[in-house]
């Protein structure tokens, strides 16, 4: 198991699928305290909503796949999204410049694919590519993700999750 920034875990299902997931969060007891309750439903709720712009994105791409973009395998299942497997790329790991120049231009198709059906990425940096087998540059993680001229209802008018600045307002 691994954990994808902090929104999500992944599974290694095969040694070419992985499945991702949301977390889980336990519910409070009944002697909780109203944060502990908040937090609860913020998350949940949360990271719900951060898994179906996931699943909204790749259903369109399942119809019009692109070579540097995240392959999912199923999109519909309970439990989470299967994708095809890719690795990331070490932070000690400095490749030479002609590869980065390539792997800017596959990024650059790759959203311009996305962008071909009106949705913007929202959250382009590193720890969202990826490489395939092959060191192609893989764009992935969609859970930002909104279509132009539409609010982003995951990270609406704040730099930070709604959970965390809802909590501080409502502790004041």
């Amino acid at each position: 198991m691994n954990q994808d920034a902090y929104f999500s875990l992944i599974y290694e299902v095969d040694d070419d699928v992985v499945l991702k997931t949301s977390w889980l969060f336990e519910q409070p007891g009944s002697s909780a305290s109203n944060g502990d309750r908040w937090h609860y439903v913020s998350d949940t709720l949360f990271h719900s909503n951060l898994l179906q712009n996931k699943r909204h994105v790749l259903r369109v791409l399942q119809q019009r796949p692109h070579i540097h973009i995240m392959e999912a395998i199923d999109v519909d299942q309970p439990e989470g999204i299967y994708l095809r497997r890719c690795r990331s790329l070490s932070k000690n790991e400095i490749p030479p410049q002609l590869h980065r120049i390539r792997w800017y231009r596959e990024l650059a198709d790759a959203l311009c694919h996305l962008h071909s059906f009106g949705i913007a990425h929202a959250d382009i940096r590193f720890e969202n590519i990826l490489f395939d087998h092959q060191d192609a540059a893989i764009l992935c993680d969609f859970s930002a993700a909104s279509s132009f001229g539409q609010a982003n209802s995951v990270f609406p008018d704040i730099p930070l999750p709604i959970n965390v600045m809802a909590y501080w307002f409502y502790q004041k």
